[in-house]
């Protein structure tokens, strides 16, 4: 389900909540849907339920996710929490896109175009 770099700077919980929030963003996960339990998930992932409890944490007090006594953690089905969600995994997405364009030479205009034309492209497939 998840895919974690323990060789990355970025801390463990952070990388298992950007990817638990993108599963959801991306409609992977749906509301409702069942998470794995946190000793499943560190189990699996070889790394300590701390680490897995801290991210769960973030994204239930954000709203994202629901934990029920005894049953486990579920993707809310707060849709508004989820559509905040969506537009900051989505935003994030895009601000890393422009970051790579602008490392590669490109200027914003012709990025612009650039998104333009897969639009257009998208559109007549549709």
């Amino acid at each position: 389900m998840l895919n974690i770099d323990y060789t990355a700077p970025k801390p463990l919980h952070e990388q298992i909540e950007e990817q638990i929030s993108s599963l959801i963003a991306t409609g992977i996960l749906q509301p409702n849907d069942w998470l794995p339990s946190v000793r499943q998930l560190a189990t699996e992932m070889s790394i300590n339920p701390n680490t897995v409890q801290r991210a769960y944490s973030s994204l239930e007090s954000k709203g994202v996710i629901v934990s029920v006594k005894g049953r486990g953690s579920f993707v809310s089905p707060d849709l508004a929490a989820i559509e905040s969600l969506h537009d900051k995994v989505i935003g994030d997405m895009i601000r890393d896109l422009v970051a790579k364009a602008k490392l590669a030479g490109w200027s914003t205009e012709k990025l612009g175009v650039k998104i333009r034309q897969i639009l257009e492209e998208e559109e007549k497939t549709e």
